[in-house]
Parts: C-alpha cells; sequence; structure tokens
C-alpha cells in the first residue's frame, strides 16, 4: 500500500535513528515537495522546524536530509552571519578591475537550489535579521535595498532545528510556552508548515531501540534496506508528477477546516487559514510519492495525521504566542471557581483568598 512503501523507504533512510511519531515521513515528504501555484501564489517548499531537548537527534535529522536530497545544504545559524543564511551587502573583489566595490553576496538559502533543502542549525541563536528570513520563507524571495540594491530568489524548502535557550541544562521547563523558550518572534514561527516538539522522556520500548541503534544492531533484521541510491532515483522520479487535488479532496479539506474552526470557536484561538495550505502541501507531496496525478481523500488523511502531531494543529494558542493549552485551561478553571465563590456568598469586595481557596477545594 501507499503507506507500506513510505515506511519502507523511510526505514531504508534512516531506520537508524529513532524519534517519534510521524516525523521522518513528514521529512522525507518535505524532499519530495509539492506543486508550486500561481493564482493564490502557493509556494512548492515545504518548511518544518524541529524544537526540542537535547539528545534528540535533531542535528543527525538534519544530516540525513542533507544526504537524501543532492544539492542541500546544512549551516549552523550560530555562527552564520546575515549573509550567511539569506543574503548581505558586503565588499568583494571586481573581477574585471581587481579592485573592492560593494556586492549583494547570496546565503545559504539562495546558494540552495529549488528541489533541494536548507537544513538550518540551532535556529534560535541566529543573530542576523529575521524581517529577510521571513520573506524568504513566505515568498520565497527577499529584495535588499541598503548599499546596494537586489532581488535574492529563495525558493528550497527550510528544515530548521532550535533548542531552549534557558531552562536546567538546557531543556524545555514544563508549564512555560516553549516558544518563549526559544526566543524565537511569533512571525518567524508562523512561516513554518509543521512544527514537531521532540521531548527527552524515559519510555521503555523507545529507549531500547534507541539502545539497540546506537550499539549497531538492526531492530529489524529480517528486512533488507534499499540502498541510498535507489532512493534519491524514486524521490527523483516522483517530482516530475505534478498532481492536483481531486474534487473530493478538495471538498473534505474545505468541510474539515471550517468543522474545525466551529470547534474551535469557543475557545481562545481559533484553528489558523495557514493550515489550508500546509495540508495542501502535504497532501500533494503524498500524491507525488504515490506516484499519482490527482491527490485522493487517502492522500489527505495522511497528511493530516502527519499534521496532527504537530504544534500547529495541537495547540493554535502557542503559535500565537500564548501559554500552554493547559495552563490556560488551568487559569479558566481558577477564575470559574473565584466567580462562583463571589456569586454563591454574594460578597465582591475585601475577599479574603484563603476562603476561595476552601471553597474551591
Amino acid at each position: 500500500s501507499f503507506e507500506e512503501r513510505l515506511q519502507y523507504l523511510v526505514w531504508s533512510w534512516s531506520g537508524h535513528l529513532i524519534c517519534n511519531g510521524l516525523l521522518k515521513p513528514a521529512l522525507f515528504l518535505q524532499a519530495i515537495g509539492s506543486p508550486s501555484e500561481e493564482k493564490f501564489g502557493h509556494r512548492q517548499g515545504l518548511h518544518i522546524l524541529i524544537m526540542g531537548d537535547p539528545g534528540t537527534v535533531k542535528t543527525h535529522l538534519l544530516r540525513a536530509m542533507r544526504n537524501l536530497v543532492p544539492g542541500s545544504r546544512m549551516v549552523s545559524a550560530e555562527s552564520a552571519s546575515q549573509a550567511g543564511v539569506v543574503a548581505a551587502c558586503q565588499q568583494a573583489e571586481d573581477m574585471y578591475t581587481g579592485k573592492k566595490r560593494w556586492a549583494l553576496t547570496p546565503g545559504a538559502l539562495a546558494l540552495t537550489p529549488k528541489e533541494s533543502i536548507c537544513c538550518i542549525d540551532e535556529l534560535n541563536l541566529y543573530k542576523g535579521d529575521f524581517g529577510d528570513f521571513n520573506n524568504a520563507l513566505e515568498t520565497g524571495e527577499v529584495f535588499v535595498s541598503k548599499v546596494v540594491s537586489g532581488r535574492v530568489a529563495t525558493p528550497c524548502s527550510v528544515l530548521a532545528a532550535a533548542n531552549p535557550k534557558a531552562g536546567q541544562k538546557k531543556k524545555f521547563v514544563r508549564g512555560i510556552s516553549f516558544l518563549q523558550q526559544l526566543g524565537l518572534d511569533i512571525t518567524v514561527i508562523q512561516r513554518f508548515d509543521a512544527i514537531f516538539v521532540l521531548l527527552d522522556e524515559a519510555n521503555y520500548e523507545q529507549d531500547q531501540l534507541i539502545g539497540y541503534s546506537v550499539l549497531g544492531r538492526s531492530t529489524d533484521p529480517d528486512k533488507t534496506p534499499e540502498d541510498l541510491d535507489s532512493i534519491r532515483k524514486y524521490i527523483a522520479y516522483a517530482k516530475t508528477f505534478d498532481p492536483v487535488l481531486g474534487d473530493d479532496a478538495v471538498d473534505y479539506i474545505a468541510r474539515r477546516h471550517a468543522e474545525k474552526r466551529q470547534e474551535s470557536k469557543g475557545s481562545d484561538y481559533l484553528r489558523s487559514h495557514r493550515q489550508v495550505p500546509s495540508l495542501r502541501r502535504f497532501t500533494l507531496a503524498a500524491a507525488r510519492f504515490d506516484l499519482c496525478e490527482v491527490a485522493t481523500i487517502e492522500h489527505v488523511k495522511f497528511a493530516e495525521r502527519i499534521l496532527s502531531e504537530t504544534l500547529n494543529e495541537q495547540d493554535p494558542g502557542l503559535i500565537a504566542g500564548d501559554q500552554p493549552a493547559a495552563d490556560r485551561d488551568f487559569r479558566k478553571s481558577v477564575a470559574k471557581l473565584f466567580v462562583s465563590y463571589t456569586t454563591a456568598k454574594g460578597v465582591y469586595e475585601n475577599i479574603d483568598y484563603r476562603f476561595v481557596v476552601d471553597h474551591a477545594k
């Protein structure tokens, strides 16, 4: 089946890297990409952010993606200048006159081919201009107007990894917004189609698999992996397909989006309309992998499963910069208890908090 083939190629490519859920299938679909569309300006690139505790194979996943897709680049945002990621005005030697002159120097995003992946590690430590970075991800181009003026094309997909800046041993602290701990601006976060969180937690089965993997023992010795060159050829062939959404798939996506917006109507944050183009891109990438000319509901539902494991879908409030949903719900429950106390007692001034605590208990 479609999913069995995908899981087999993902295992062949990165079976030695153990992580949660559907992250690796999502990365494989990112390698395949989706067709672009001019009317609404849908980009072909899929942008994915992996944020998590140290030791959760983020950097290994970035290296694996760089090796999977020819032409891909990997850069550490911590040590990169502005030109190292996007572009910058710098003095360069004129090849004809030998004199120094100002020139627009492209960075890693501009130097990565359209069908490849730019892997950016330690994004939270980037010291460059995030305004240019946002434009690069959203529109696929950056206009620079400083000492010299020019346009830099950045149509590639972006895979970024980030660690929390603070916390004990730079691990995420529970009860505090993930995004606050990363120190990234909300506008940067909203440019990513899928945000995965990898937490370093004790899990017996997964920890055992990691132990086998680190010791070089295959977790499935009866299976024979496909070689990397064949996987690359499969991806290259899949990219020759330009699927479109079938009518049933379009109706399903639109209906489910409206239903989820209704379900979130009573909460603090509505489901974002940005989820629709993200789901479209993952769906068309899945259809490409399946070598289909028309994306079906099966492809949509698989893309839905991938996005259901992302922060974008699980907690829209976090993407908007608020506290985690559990903390917001707790805050609401406390407020309701306080209102119920004042209503029951008919007292609205000079309330001793100890009486409210007893009422809450």
